[in-house]
């Protein structure tokens, strides 16, 4: 494979504003004789967010599409926040899952599915684990902005991933596209082997 890229669907853009500094800011001469120098202007940063149906499990992440550099994909980074009173003592997992529909959805019919789903990684997000990832500096901004209920999680591609393709559906065709599709998912239970119900399950 000569590298592609691997792409993570439905998600809705949000800015959000920040404040960094900047080192050629203008000097400000005070009557007094004084400089005062201005280090901060506001700029805004783009992610994605995604909300489970009830609201209770927000993701963002820097970016949907990762690029495949033949030896290695780029790492998920990304931030999810939330609502500790709904857990009732559950834990909060996340899976990178390849998803490979080889069959119309439509003849899919008692039982029969076209479809198999690869779970190519599962980590526990909340209660953090002993060994902690390193944070990138957007994980620290939006943990930040969002405030104590944000924890940052990482996932990485196993090697000779295969990259996102789906095939063109013709004008009678319904449902998903055949191909390879990625998604994140996010859900509430006692270990990562249980069946989330879909108001928790927050699936991007």
């Amino acid at each position: 494979m000569n590298g592609g890229y691997i792409s993570l669907p439905n998600l809705t853009p949000t800015l959000f504003p920040s404040s960094s500094s900047s080192k050629s800011s203008p000097q400000v001469v005070l009557p007094s004789d004084r400089a005062e120098q201005i280090n901060k202007m506001v700029v805004s940063f783009k992610v994605f967010k995604k909300s489970s149906p009830n609201g209770k499990i927000i993701v963002y992440l820097a970016k949907r599409d990762f690029v495949d550099n033949i030896s290695c994909v780029e790492p998920i980074d990304g931030v999810i926040v939330i609502d500790q009173d709904y857990l009732h003592d559950r834990k909060i997992f996340g899976q990178l899952v390849c998803s490979f529909r080889y069959g119309r959805e439509e003849d899919e019919v008692m039982g029969l599915k076209f479809q198999k789903d690869l779970h190519l990684a599962s980590e526990q997000i909340y209660p953090p684990g002993a060994s902690k990832p390193v944070p990138s500096k957007l994980q620290e901004r939006l943990m930040k902005k969002l405030g104590p209920n944000a924890f940052p999680f990482t996932f990485k591609f196993p090697p000779n991933s295969p990259a996102s393709v789906t095939l063109q559906p013709g004008p009678e065709d319904q449902g998903r596209p055949c191909g390879v599709e990625y998604f994140l998912k996010a859900f509430a239970g006692e270990t990562d082997a249980d069946r989330s119900h879909k108001r928790y399950n927050n699936k991007l």
